[in-house]
C-alpha cells in the first residue's frame, strides 16, 4: 500500500520539462545510479527483455529481429564513442535502447518512462539522449542517396503508381513544433506564430527517405531552406545524382528547375495545365504522406518540449532515420565504406546556371504537360 502511495505522488508531480531533467541528472552528481531515490519499485526488466513478437513489435514499432539488429548496431557505436562520463553506467545496451525507443514512439513524460522500467526520469533521459545522439550520427547508413540503377526503379514505380514520367522523389518541407528555444527564440517564430524547427526531406515511391537536412529556423520558408541546404549544391554540382531525363517533384515553394519540376500556377484554367497539376499533385504528396506518417509514429514531432535545440536536432533525425531502418528491417543501404560524403554548402552555383536550369525545367515540364494531355484524350 504505501509503494502504491509513493508511486501515486511520483506521478502527481508537475510535469517536467527538459530543464528540469537535467537538473536532476546534476543534483542526483552519478549517471549511473538506476534507482531512482524517491521511487522503490520492483520492476521486472527480464520481462520487458523477453518480450516476443507481436506484443514486442507493438510496444516498440519493430519486431525482434530488426530491434536485435538495433541493439548491435547502437552497442557497437556506444563502445567505439565511450568516453569517461559514462564509466558507471550499468544499464544493458537492449534495456538501455528500449528506454530511448519508448520515449521516441510515445508522448510520454520522463517520469513515467522511469516508473514503467524502474529508472529515475534523470536515468531515462540520460538513456533516450544517448540513443537519439548515436542513431543521429548513424543516419547516414540509412538515409542514402539512390544510385542510377536505385533511380530507374524508383522512376518505373511512380510512373506505374501515378503516371507521371521521370520522378524519383518527391521534395517537400515540414515545421515541427517545439517549445521556446532558449536563444534567439524569434527566429524560430513561424507564420503560424508559434515556435517550429523545420525539416527538408526527399522521398521515393516507398516513403523511403532519401535526403534529410533539418536545422532550419521556422521563419524560414521552403525556398530558403532548399538554397540553404547541401542538397542544392549537390543537385547542381553533380551530374550523377540526377539524369537529364529524371527530377524531383516539389509544390511552389520551390524554384523551377530541371532538377525540380514545381506545378503550374493553382489558379490555371488552361486544360492542360489543370490535367498535368492533378497527376503531379498525385505522384508529389507521396512526401506529405511520409510526413503524416512519420509524425504518428513518432508522436513527440507534432510538439516537442525541449529548449535546447542540439538535442531537438537530433531527436529529430533519429526519428527519419529509425523511419527507414523500420522500412529496411535494419538493413543499411550504405556500408561504411560506401557512404557518400556530399558537400555541406561551400561550392556556390552560378546564377547563369541557375537560369539556364529554370529555362530547362520550363521546357520539360511543358513537354510532360503535353506528354499526359495526349495520353488523357
Amino acid at each position: 500500500m504505501a509503494e502504491h502511495l509513493q508511486l501515486l505522488r511520483y506521478l502527481m508531480e508537475d510535469d517536467e520539462d527538459e530543464e528540469a531533467v537535467l537538473m536532476e541528472i546534476l543534483n542526483e552528481g552519478r549517471i549511473g545510479n538506476d534507482i531512482p531515490p524517491r521511487l522503490n519499485l520492483q520492476i521486472n526488466i527480464e520481462g520487458w527483455r523477453s518480450l516476443g513478437d507481436p506484443t514486442f513489435r507493438a510496444n516498440f514499432r519493430m519486431d525482434r529481429p530488426t530491434f536485435e539488429k538495433l541493439v548491435v548496431l547502437v552497442g557497437e557505436k556506444i563502445e567505439r564513442d565511450h568516453d569517461e562520463a559514462e564509466v558507471h553506467f550499468k544499464t544493458p545496451v537492449d534495456v538501455s535502447i528500449m528506454i530511448g525507443l519508448w520515449v521516441l514512439f510515445n508522448a510520454d513524460f520522463f517520469r513515467s518512462v522511469g516508473v514503467k522500467f524502474g529508472v529515475s526520469k534523470g536515468v531515462a533521459h540520460f538513456h533516450y539522449k544517448r540513443l537519439v545522439k548515436t542513431i543521429a550520427s548513424l543516419a547516414d547508413k540509412f538515409i542514402v542517396w539512390p544510385d542510377r540503377r536505385e533511380r530507374d526503379n524508383i522512376q518505373h514505380a511512380f510512373y506505374q503508381r501515378y503516371g507521371y514520367p521521370g520522378t524519383v522523389g518527391a521534395i517537400d518541407g515540414t515545421h515541427l513544433y517545439v517549445t521556446a528555444p532558449l536563444q534567439q527564440h524569434q527566429r524560430y517564430v513561424n507564420r503560424h506564430h508559434t515556435y517550429s524547427i523545420l525539416a527538408q526531406a526527399v522521398c521515393d515511391h516507398n516513403m523511403l527517405y532519401r535526403d534529410v537536412y533539418v536545422g532550419e529556423p521556422g521563419s524560414v520558408g521552403d525556398m530558403r531552406m532548399f538554397n540553404r541546404s547541401p542538397l542544392k549544391e549537390n543537385l547542381f554540382m553533380r551530374p550523377n545524382m540526377i539524369r537529364e531525363n529524371e527530377h524531383l517533384l516539389g509544390d511552389a515553394g520551390f524554384p523551377l528547375s530541371e532538377k525540380i519540376l514545381t506545378p503550374f500556377p493553382h489558379n490555371s484554367r488552361d486544360d492542360a495545365e489543370r490535367n498535368h497539376n492533378r497527376v503531379f499533385s498525385s505522384c508529389r504528396t507521396t512526401v506529405e504522406r511520409s510526413f503524416a506518417l512519420l509524425k504518428n509514429r513518432f508522436p513527440r514531432l507534432q510538439y516537442f518540449r525541449s529548449r535546447n535545440l542540439q538535442i531537438a536536432v537530433w531527436h529529430i533525425m533519429s526519428c527519419f532515420a529509425l523511419h527507414n531502418f523500420i522500412i529496411l528491417r535494419g538493413n543499411p543501404l550504405a556500408n561504411e565504406d560506401e557512404i557518400i560524403q556530399w558537400d555541406e554548402g561551400n561550392q556556390r552555383v552560378d546564377e547563369e546556371t541557375l537560369q539556364r536550369s529554370r529555362e530547362l525545367g520550363s521546357i520539360k515540364r511543358e513537354y510532360i504537360m503535353n506528354l499526359l494531355l495526349q495520353r488523357a484524350q
